[in-house]
């Protein structure tokens, strides 16, 4: 599905649309409601984390994806009276970016400048003798993520959706909301919304049904099977759509990049110059008074309840909504649940995109101090470590270049990438112990401040810290837990084989995880296995096609501008003198508008090709046509809400299914026992 930076620029387009065209509501001119809009926008998958509950651990009733990230969050968090990564990480940039104002302000500074720092840096001395405890620690919360990837790896492979079996509330919440009822909810947020925060909610919840509607077809083209049959693969693919979504709208979007619409994908500017989710903070997109990293952190290591931070009516108009639209109890659907929920959101976007956890400094940025001074003694000659007097020996091999359809590659991935962090930690470790070692000599009166050396210990300890948090950035991005950089996104080559195959370095390039793959044979992959194995998450599945088959999203590779906006990049070469002005770059063509059958409303409303499409599901191939962009879909639902009259008439909207389960624009549906058979028809639920 697409993720919720996607979610966030579509729903930022929808706003500068509606400013544009002077049709904003009055709910989304007060920017106090604009956190509420956002957290619509997040649409179904705001049960990714229903319930997120960090005092229950992970265990059921949390939800399946909660499970996954729990082992992640523990390292981080630490156990009770323990640091854990991130405060370790805190504290290690603090101290040393403290020193760095020390030393610049001794080096050209006056004789009073150079006393006055280094009455400053024996004032450090305590915290700099802690550094290497600080590393120890890191050290080994890293090496047990070596133990911990099983666990990982455990909840990732049993924890795929429940079978399509009625009712939907027996479901994970995540795809009842995603796959039952979908329109009812919408209409009933719509109806039932009394103030201005909850009409906002209500406007962004529209844009995240548009996307979903509008772009998880194309994630099933890029993973090459429904959610259901590969769900973390799902998750995978899409943080990479999601970096390149980030970094092609805030670049300029279609109107100041072009991309190679062809086999090539070699964007201009490069991949390298797009910005990047590190340091998005998106989680201010959604922000309310009250929380705090800290205090989750806290929660998770202590097992507490997190703060309840949403006003008790809007949780309370939530839940009735949800009820009405699912009926019979579910003890998921709770005031608690619902809290933790958008506490946990929060603060995952905040972990992936504040740059507080991991700051945002690809490997190619990182500043070797090569020209700062002498060398210090724990640094070779070739730049590497020196551990126990000589040089270090060379880190594990990461590269992402293994053939994918060796079941083990992501996992053997990550062991690299953890006995790499260890071994950046160990040359971390001899920079800091310099660094302690050097003030211990000027405080015993042994030795002046040599600023210069200082600087040059400093600048390799900074540059083998952002090594270390870069390991760190790989580790959980390659599991599934975050972004890739930019950077990550090109590809080093492509090799076509005799038969026509594409074989393309590194395995993650863009071309292989964010363009989609177009109608192919082997769509849709993965008939759903009742043992609960998924395919392996960083490989195509590769099981029996399903039936019935349908079309892929779209019958050509595109990119994800597709789905987004509908507008391709344009760079035609010079006209002709005299001829007429065409599209130019600044000018981009609209190549998936808002789609309608002749004399009918947008298809999106079209409540008899619904009906007609309820009866087809046995017929494959059927269906070719798309909703349209999402930013032009949303903007008709929003549009059709703003009048009276979608309270006085009742109208509702559709129960599409939101996954694009089956394929392409299908109701609502339920697979018929067995549920590995063929699909035979269309059976929404009551």
């Amino acid at each position: 599905m697409p993720g919720i930076p996607t979610k966030f620029i579509i729903a930022g387009k929808v706003l500068e649309r509606l400013k544009a065209d002077k049709k904003l509501p009055p709910e989304l001119n007060n920017a106090d409601n604009l956190p509420y809009f956002y957290l619509g926008a997040i649409g179904a998958s705001f049960g990714d984390l229903l319930p997120a509950l960090p005092e229950t651990g992970a265990v059921d009733p949390n939800s399946k994806y909660f499970q996954s990230w729990m082992p992640v969050l523990g390292v981080l968090a630490g156990a009770p009276g323990t640091p854990g990564v991130y405060k370790n990480l805190r504290q290690l940039k603090f101290t040393l970016d403290k020193l760095g104002v020390i030393i610049d302000s001794a080096i050209g500074g006056d004789p009073l400048a150079k006393d006055v720092a280094k009455i400053n840096l024996l004032l450090m001395m305590d915290e700099l003798n802690a550094l290497p405890g600080i590393i120890t620690s890191l050290t080994g919360a890293i090496s047990n993520l070596a133990t911990l990837r099983v666990a990982i790896g455990t909840s990732i492979f049993q924890g795929g959706p429940s079978p399509k079996t009625a009712p939907s509330r027996g479901w994970q919440v995540r795809d009842t909301l995603h796959q039952s009822h979908t329109g009812l909810f919408l209409a009933l947020l719509h109806k039932t919304a009394v103030n201005d925060q909850q009409k906002a909610y209500a406007l962004g919840v529209s844009v995240g049904y548009s996307a979903d509607l509008s772009g998880n077809p194309y994630i099933n083209s890029v993973v090459g099977g429904p959610y259901r049959n590969d769900w973390w693969r799902h998750r995978w693919i899409s943080n990479y759509v999601d970096t390149w979504v980030y970094g092609f709208y805030q670049q300029g979007g279609a109107s100041s990049v072009f991309i190679d619409t062809g086999s090539r994908g070699v964007p201009n500017p490069l991949y390298t110059n797009w910005p990047n989710l590190c340091e998005a903070n998106l989680q201010k997109k959604i922000e309310l008074p009250g929380l705090s990293a800290d205090a989750i952190f806290d929660n998770i290591s202590n097992s507490t309840p997190v703060a309840a931070i949403l006003p008790p009516s809007f949780v309370d108009f939530w839940i009735n909504a949800y009820k009405k639209s699912y009926g019979g109890a579910d003890s998921r659907i709770d005031p608690a649940g619902v809290q933790s929920a958008y506490a946990m959101t929060w603060f995952i976007l905040w972990i992936e995109t504040s740059g507080q956890v991991l700051p945002c400094v690809p490997s190619d940025q990182v500043n070797y101090p090569d020209s700062c001074g002498s060398r210090p003694p724990w640094v070779a000659v070739d730049g590497s470590v020196a551990v126990g007097g000589g040089p270090a020996a060379t880190p594990p091999p990461t590269s992402k270049d293994t053939d994918p359809s060796v079941p083990e590659v992501i996992s053997g991935i990550i062991l690299a990438l953890i006995a790499a962090e260890v071994y950046v930690a160990a040359g971390l470790l001899a920079g800091v112990e310099a660094l302690a070692g050097a003030a211990v000599l000027i405080a015993d009166g042994l030795t002046d401040p040599d600023w210069d050396k200082l600087r040059c210990q400093l600048g390799w300890s900074l540059a083998y810290k952002q090594n270390f948090t870069n390991v760190m950035h790989d580790l959980l991005t390659w599991a599934g837990f975050g972004f890739p950089y930019t950077a990550a996104l090109a590809h080093n080559d492509i090799v076509w084989e005799g038969s026509g195959r594409m074989i393309l370095t590194p395995t993650d390039a863009a071309l292989a995880t964010v363009q989609s793959k177009g109608t192919n044979s082997n769509y849709p992959a993965s008939s759903w296995d009742t043992s609960g194995k998924q395919s392996n998450w960083g490989s195509p599945p590769t099981e029996p096609t399903e039936e019935n088959r349908v079309f892929a999203y779209p019958s050509n590779p595109v990119w994800p501008f597709h789905f987004v906006d509908g507008l391709q990049p344009t760079s035609p070469p010079p006209l002709p003198p005299g001829s007429a002005p065409g599209p130019r770059v600044g000018d981009p063509l609209q190549v998936n508008k808002k789609f309608a059958l002749p004399g009918r409303p947008a298809m999106v409303r079209d409540g008899v090709e619904f009906a007609l499409r309820q009866s087809q599901l046995n017929f494959p191939l059927v269906n070719v046509n798309f909703f349209g962009n999402a930013v032009d879909v949303s903007l008709e639902l929003i549009e059709v809400v703003t009048p009276q009259e979608f309270m006085t008439q009742d109208l509702d909207f559709l129960n599409w299914d939101l996954d694009g389960d089956p394929g392409l624009e299908f109701p609502t549906w339920i697979l018929r026992d067995p549920l590995g058979g063929p699909r035979v028809s269309s059976i929404p639920e009551p």
